[in-house]
């Protein structure tokens, strides 16, 4: 199955011709099935009583090689199947043992041995715990509901104190290890999901994030290039910068904030922090710069200009 033994398997089976059905038993070492599936429809009917015993999850994996290179670990359990082949109904308990699944995108495993609920449309996820190769923790709980194998929704909620998020070694992309505090849900269809996360990185944290064009993410204070071709930022200037950005999101807070006045608000914020920026500027220019300090001879020779000016328009 996918490409993956599973072992010897005796299958019994005889025809009900006046039913239209096939009656079928199956066992191996892993999965024993008794029941009967109808024959002739387009949406086969299905009674099976499904035995479980060390089942290799692996034998999916291919369905997930769109975001992950290893799926795996034993299913044991109790399942009733029945339903058609298009809108099968799954009633039981399972539970994996030596569950791993590789995040592709991110290059992080994570380790499971729980139990899943399985009723009528329904997956459930209570507590369900994942671990990630430093011995951290995440809980999972909410349900996958479907009504076929095209209708599948999405209700799981995730919380961590700490996790391993991301543990990715060089190349062209971003990389790093980001360790993070988070609760977070997904819900939706499988082709439209809506993933809402809150999170928080917690120590020994470093990511890299290769950009191509410095100019576009220079706008963002918290962002800092130091290169070969380029000098740092002085610590003046980052604290001007600050400054700066705390004078416009205070000013933001309170105009569209507390005032509600919207876009004019959020402009006029904008205006009022550039402008203490440059007040700023030239009261610090003025202070430190001999060139802006003016001088008496300087106010009397350009009074003495103006006079001249003035006179030969006379």
């Amino acid at each position: 199955m996918n490409q993956q033994p599973l072992g010897t398997v005796h299958v019994n089976s005889n025809w009900n011709a006046e039913l239209n059905i096939l009656n079928l038993q199956l066992a191996s070492r892993e999965l024993r099935a008794v029941g009967w599936m109808g024959l002739g429809d387009k949406e086969q009917d299905l009674n099976f009583n499904i035995d479980f015993n060390g089942f290799e999850l692996k034998l999916i994996a291919p369905f997930l090689s769109a975001f992950s290179n290893e799926f795996g670990g034993e299913l044991d359990g109790n399942i009733d199947l029945n339903g058609t082949t298009r809108r099968p109904l799954i009633l039981g308990e399972a539970h994996v043992s030596n569950g791993v699944l590789h995040i592709d995108a991110t290059d992080v495993s994570y380790y499971f041995s729980d139990s899943i609920m399985l009723s009528n449309n329904l997956i459930e996820f209570n507590d369900f715990d994942l671990r990630d190769n430093r011995g951290n923790t995440a809980t999972i709980n909410g349900e996958i509901r479907y009504n076929s194998l095209e209708d599948i929704r999405l209700d799981l909620g995730l919380t961590t104190d700490n996790l391993l998020v991301l543990d990715k070694k060089g190349g062209d992309q971003f990389s790093g290890t980001l360790l993070a505090s988070a609760t977070g849900r997904v819900t939706g269809t499988t082709d439209k999901l809506d993933i809402s996360v809150e999170a928080r990185t917690n120590p020994g944290c470093e990511v890299t994030v290769p950009v191509s064009y410095q100019k576009t993410v220079k706008s963002q204070n918290y962002i800092t290039f130091v290169s070969d071709d380029e000098e740092p930022e002085s610590d003046e200037d980052a604290n001007a910068t600050q400054r700066r950005s705390t004078m416009n999101l205070v000013l933001d807070l309170l105009f569209v904030g507390l005032f509600q006045m919207g876009v004019f608000g959020a402009a006029l914020a904008t205006v009022l922090g550039q402008l203490t920026a440059g007040i700023g500027c030239l009261i610090f220019a003025f202070r430190t710069n001999p060139y802006f300090q003016p001088s008496f001879l300087t106010i009397t020779n350009l009074s003495n200009t103006i006079g001249c000016t003035l006179g030969q328009h006379t």
